[in-house]
């Protein structure tokens, strides 16, 4: 066997901003090459525009096929560098990690310069195991009447997946996705589209409620009329 053996040159740090991390490496044949693994939201886009469609199209089925079954996944992507692209870059990364200002921005400016046009190698899905105890601790939780909150950066299908997995989510509840769809999909939602949607189902259910329930329906529009009545009454003694 010929082994390939590399020296790590740069790291490119991960954070919760970049959601991806990258190294760049120079492998005993003198080649460079930049190793790139993240959220699949922060690399895909980063991929050299000539990637084939095809391609794009299997990752997406894949990545929808491992979130549905509650796995954590990571797209990887590398690209090769020329020797002059290589120094070039790490006397860029090295002027930024040694500013005395602004160093963390300069740091991830530095890190997008290079972590573009890559080339897809594939993706990795590992099972994250909830630690014993967590579903019957969050289901007394919630049968005490406390409310449970979890913040995320996964899936949408992941995240609902580990939510029934976990006990936090049940059939019997009605799942609501505000500023995203239930496969994930679609652009990034914009404030006005979260009102729009919010606004929505706030008026969608209200109706469902009352007319499940026709004495609040009764008592909303005698509040309703009184409130006009009351308006109306202002206004002539205004007049």
């Amino acid at each position: 066997l010929n082994w390939l053996t590399a020296t790590v040159l740069a790291v490119n740090q991960f954070n919760s901003t970049r959601k991806r991390m990258s190294c760049l490496v120079r492998h005993s044949d003198g080649s460079h090459v930049l190793y790139c693994k993240g959220a699949d939201s922060t690399v895909l886009p980063l991929l050299d525009p000539r990637t084939p469609a095809a391609e794009l199209a299997r990752t997406a089925e894949h990545l929808r096929m491992y979130a549905r079954s509650g796995l954590r996944t990571l797209v990887l992507a590398r690209r090769s560098l020329s020797n002059s692209q290589a120094t070039e870059w790490l006397s860029r990364h090295r002027a930024a990690s040694v500013s005395r200002q602004n160093r963390d921005e300069e740091l991830s400016v530095a890190a997008a310069a290079i972590e573009a046009n890559l080339s897809l190698v594939g993706l990795t899905a590992i099972e994250d195991r909830l630690q014993d105890g967590v579903p019957r601790t969050l289901e007394n939780l919630r049968r005490a009447g406390l409310k449970v909150w979890v913040l995320t950066g996964d899936k949408v299908e992941t995240a609902v997946n580990i939510g029934y997995s976990c006990k936090l989510l049940t059939p019997a509840m009605t799942l609501l996705y505000v500023g995203a769809t239930a496969n994930g999909d679609g652009p990034p939602p914009t404030r006005d589209s979260l009102r729009r949607q919010l606004r929505e189902l706030t008026q969608h259910y209200s109706s469902q409620i009352l007319a499940q329930m026709p004495h609040l329906s009764e008592q909303a529009q005698a509040a309703h009329g009184l409130g006009g009545g009351l308006r109306h009454s202002e206004g002539g003694a205004d007049a």
